[in-house]
């Protein structure tokens, strides 16, 4: 995953409250100014943003600024009994916002700023949460994390296996192909949540059960984020291909490589900043966790600020036995040494980051002590020949990094084991992938676990 930097969120804050302070020259504007560079501030101190650390007025000018549109955890006793809170609110405040409550979870969204309704929800025991769902920062994140790497691929990254196939190098250092002896994924679903698919891309359409992934798996490209599956954007191409590319003839290998794969569009690219992207996140993870042969959820996608409607979502799939691998960041070598990114930062998540061949972490992966497992995907010796992935087009393969790729490659490397014994519940495939990592105490300061070692751990599963 691409991140942004701490200096263009704070740039983007400050050319966007320049224009409000010329357009609207007030107390009320100079103001709001104020109490949202607090929030940037903060954001630049200690590299994210917790909203249940923010102040009534914070939270009140931050919904003002980003368009009104906010949710509301509520708890399950008020879920249960909606028409009557709604009554006792119009009772307390009078006149409510326009509101909905969410079909999945004990949730409301309210999509107009009311400081007297906000006001009284902060007293309120019984709510979880409340937060903006738009962040209230201009992130000038423009296609970001979307472009595909322009240096060549050198062949030695390649590695042959035969018949007339190739892998990415980094598979060498997580068992790789050894372990493919013994699992390939077979029967498990993974879904993974991103910005979409390039069409083009005939190894993830018509030639996805091509070769030695012809057994009877299925791929089906689904979204909940704008009009289709298919976007201009290469990163979910890339993690798409990473865990479930084809074996066949001429082609890139899969780690997984006979899976099955649900690839959502639930972003414009890798940074979750606005009510439509979480929303859609919100409900691929639904629909995921609703499915009974998907097994595991990737998304290398994340943002500095929590999110307790993410956070909902993680603890829905959590609940129904998946297991949830997601993005520890990415970032330039300035901010790599920011925290952990939500929602990777949830406990109920399985954060994962990238390193070198040297155990180091790689130029622009983010580690700490909420990191689980790191992924080998940079060379120690040249920090832009990173794993390899499918390229936009038919064919062609080019370098993937960061945390992105280290995401989606656990996730893969999950799918191998819990293939082998398929009834396996979600707690028992993760103690197995820590019980045979490099550190399976999860003592290691900057990636917990360590190393997810496959061919160890399928071996593991088959005596389990």
């Amino acid at each position: 995953m691409k991140k942004w930097t701490t200096q263009a969120l704070i740039a983007g804050s400050i050319v966007l409250n320049g224009c409000e302070k010329e357009n609207h020259d007030s107390s009320s504007d100079i103001q709001t100014s104020f109490l949202l560079q607090t929030v940037i501030e903060k954001v630049e101190s200690q590299g994210f943003f917790d909203w249940s650390n923010a102040t009534e007025n914070e939270m009140i000018h931050s919904i003002e600024h980003t368009g009104g549109v906010w949710a509301v955890g509520i708890s399950d006793d008020i879920y249960q009994n909606q028409k009557t809170w709604f009554l006792e609110l119009a009772n307390a405040v009078g006149d409510l916002p326009k509101y909905q409550v969410d079909p999945d979870l004990p949730v409301v969204i309210f999509f107009e700023t009311n400081k007297e309704l906000i006001h009284h929800l902060f007293q309120d025991p019984r709510i979880r949460y409340l937060e903006p769902l738009n962040d209230p920062v201009n992130t000038f994140k423009s296609n970001l994390g979307c472009a595909a790497n322009s240096y060549s691929v050198s062949m030695v990254d390649k590695v042959g296996h035969l018949p007339n196939t190739q892998y990415s190098w980094h598979w060498l250092y997580h068992g790789m192909p050894q372990v493919w002896s013994l699992s390939t994924g077979n029967g498990i679903g993974v879904g993974c949540v991103d910005a979409g698919l390039i069409s083009g891309q005939i190894q993830l359409m018509n030639q996805f059960q091509m070769g030695y992934s012809s057994s009877s798996r299925f791929h089906w490209p689904a979204y909940t984020y704008g009009a289709s599956p298919y976007s201009t954007c290469t990163h979910g191409t890339s993690t798409s291909a990473i865990i479930a590319a084809p074996r066949s003839s001429g082609g890139l290998t899969g780690g997984a490589y006979s899976c099955n794969l649900v690839s959502f569009r639930a972003a414009d690219n890798v940074l979750l900043d606005t009510y439509a992207e979480k929303l859609a996140v919100k409900n691929a993870f639904i629909y995921l966790s609703n499915e009974p042969q998907v097994r595991i959820i990737s998304m290398s996608m994340g943002t500095p600020f929590s999110s307790g409607l993410l956070h909902d979502a993680l603890q829905y799939a959590v609940a129904h036995n998946k297991l949830v691998f997601c993005a520890a960041g990415t970032s330039t070598s300035i901010t790599n040494s920011a925290p952990v990114i939500y929602p990777a930062k949830y406990s109920e998540c399985i954060a994962v980051t990238g390193m070198n061949e040297n155990y180091a972490s790689c130029s622009t992966c983010h580690t700490g002590s909420e990191v689980d497992f790191g992924i080998v995907m940079e060379r120690g010796n040249n920090v832009s020949r990173t794993a390899i992935s499918l390229a936009s087009f038919s064919g062609g393969a080019y370098y993937f990094g960061g945390s992105s790729v280290a995401t989606a490659s656990a996730a893969a490397l999950a799918a191998l084991v819990w293939s082998k014994k398929p009834y396996l519940n979600a707690t028992q495939v993760r103690s197995i992938l820590e019980a045979t990592s490099d550190f399976p105490g999860h003592n290691h300061p900057a990636f917990g676990c360590g190393r997810i070692l496959a061919d160890y751990a399928v071996q593991t599963a088959m005596y389990y």
